[in-house]
């Protein structure tokens, strides 16, 4: 039997997943985008974060927070250096200097945003999800999962979207996981209907 709705589970930071959902919209099959659900915005945990830092470039080398900036310009100041080494390039935003460590020769250089960098303090984390806003957005994809008769895992993803997986995989409904390539081996992905790194291969098993 062919999907009816999809649930489609991956992460904010997964470009594939805006891919998925366009091949559903195109093959006109309704599902769930949580990026974009009916009537409203998708929750992001930084609507209900305390303070929000501006942090938007992470060294590839230590994982620190970086800025392209000059010395003097973070705030920083330092009799002795040279005037030339204000010049702005890629700095460490808690010292202001380009180096990652003495003695090390690397310097800073945006990479990836580290994991453990979206963590928070145990207290600030139970504030934030009985925050409305953050209820709003559980209660909206939980309507969804539940509509739902298959379910789409993208990868890379995180805990979310893997337990939204396991609900459904309890729950007797379809699923299925899009795989990236190269692909980190689990063994309980084994328990799903279909494993495919090709979305026209998922496209073809949805409408069966």
């Amino acid at each position: 039997m062919s999907a009816q709705y999809v649930y489609v589970a991956s992460s904010w930071r997964n470009p594939v997943q805006a891919d998925v959902c366009a091949a559903l919209t195109e093959a006109g099959i309704e599902h769930y985008d949580f990026k974009n659900p009916p009537g409203g915005t998708g929750f992001s945990w930084k609507e209900v974060k305390t303070e929000v830092e501006s942090i938007e470039h992470w060294c590839q080398h230590c994982g620190q927070p970086i800025s392209f900036n000059s010395f003097v310009g973070m705030g920083f100041w330092e009799p002795d250096i040279d005037h030339a080494s204000y010049k702005q390039t890629w700095r460490h935003k808690a010292s202001g200097y380009t180096g990652c460590s003495i003695g090390l020769h690397l310097f800073a250089e945006p990479g990836p945003k580290p994991k453990g960098s979206d963590w928070e303090q145990v207290d600030e984390y139970l504030r934030m999800v009985q925050h409305p806003r953050a209820i709003e957005g559980y209660e909206s994809d939980l309507a969804a999962m539940q509509r739902a008769d298959t379910f789409v895992m993208v990868l890379p993803c995180g805990k979310s979207a893997h337990l939204e997986l396991g609900y459904a995989w309890g729950a007797g409904k379809r699923t299925a996981i899009l795989l990236e390539d190269p692909v980190e081996p689990e063994l309980m992905y084994r328990g799903v209907d279909l494993m495919t790194a090709n979305l026209a291969d998922l496209m073809i098993w949805l409408q069966a």
